[in-house]
């Protein structure tokens, strides 16, 4: 019984699950079965990662903020301040670029939307100012014209937003029928330019964005027509309605 109990004892302490290695056993044993200089080095390279993902998305908010405010000047008619609102979100933004260049991986996320937000900001100030759509070489150094495709076409369907607030706008105070037509005129070329796109890959760039062109349009087109029935009522009576004293 004795020595039976001894070599239980044993076979609980050499191999049984509640044995506990000794620290010098333990380092012995990871030192035979991995490879620490690599494994190390992973560690380090996946701590390089996270500081320029957390530089990257702290870095992206200043230019997505100022592009914002870029698309708020074009509404209220300030487009110098736009412009300028512009240069300094450009300026911002490629600082970044090194960082992205380093790790590919955080080009997609943070720095896509405010590549985006940049792009639409960009058209529409060039839109409001000219009439003219602006291609994906017209929108400076920030967009890589390989690279950035995606976040392109992501502002140009965000453009056809601010077109239809922008004859909203429009027929609401100035009742522009000129202009309302053309924010619908160019949305109807945007919706051209996307339908033009090979399929699948215009669909994986766009993600959920393509239907929302069909969208303004059908409210643009909505806007036209309520003009339309407004002008028609003005010709009816120019002197308006007539009051009460006038009867």
């Amino acid at each position: 019984g004795g020595a039976e109990g001894g070599e239980a004892k044993r076979a609980r302490r050499d191999g049984g699950q509640g044995a506990v290695a000794e620290p010098a056993e333990a380092e012995a044993a990871e030192a035979a079965l991995v490879d620490e200089a690599s494994f190390e080095a992973m560690r380090k390279a996946m701590e390089e990662a996270d500081a320029a993902r957390e530089s990257v998305i702290k870095g992206c908010r200043d230019g997505q903020k100022l592009s914002k405010l870029a698309v708020y000047s074009v509404h209220r008619g300030q487009l110098g301040k736009a412009a300028q609102q512009l240069e300094e979100a450009l300026e911002k933004t490629l600082k970044l670029q090194p960082t992205v260049a380093q790790w590919p991986s955080l080009r997609v996320g943070a720095y896509n939307s405010v590549l985006e937000e940049f792009a639409e900001a960009k058209l529409f100030l060039h839109w409001v100012k000219t009439r003219e759509l602006l291609g994906l070489d017209g929108l400076g150094p920030l967009l890589d014209a390989r690279l950035d495709k995606g976040a392109y076409l992501g502002g140009l369907v965000d453009l056809t937003g601010e077109l239809g607030r922008f004859a909203v706008a429009t027929a609401g105070t100035r009742r522009d029928a000129q202009a309302v037509g053309e924010c619908f005129e160019a949305t109807c070329v945007v919706s051209s330019l996307l339908a033009s796109l090979p399929q699948p890959t215009a669909s994986l760039a766009l993600k959920k964005k393509g239907g929302a062109v069909e969208t303004n349009l059908r409210k643009l087109g909505q806007v036209r027509y309520e003009l339309a029935l407004a002008a028609k009522g003005r010709h009816r009576n120019p002197a308006g309605p007539a009051k009460a004293d006038d009867e």
